[in-house]
């Protein structure tokens, strides 16, 4: 099970994306949790440091030099 956080997007937004995702992938299920906007960015970053944050996460461009530590290069 992937946890996929979110920000501005209902869930019923992402349910055809996720259903043809887990159609494909049919060992892996997604779970997406639209998030309060209110301390995310902090609440994120506790629960990464904690290695309880989710493994999707969605953020504001903006917020880069203080989550590139987190973040994959790819």
């Amino acid at each position: 099970t992937l946890i996929y956080w979110g920000l501005w997007e209902e869930p019923s937004v992402f349910q055809s994306i996720i259903s043809d995702f887990e159609r494909e992938n049919p060992n892996i299920k997604v779970e997406y949790s639209k998030m309060d906007k209110k301390q995310y960015r902090e609440r994120l970053v506790a629960r990464i440091d904690n290695n309880t944050g989710p493994d999707i996460f969605r953020f504001h461009n903006t917020w880069l030099p203080q989550l590139s530590k987190y973040l994959l290069n790819a």
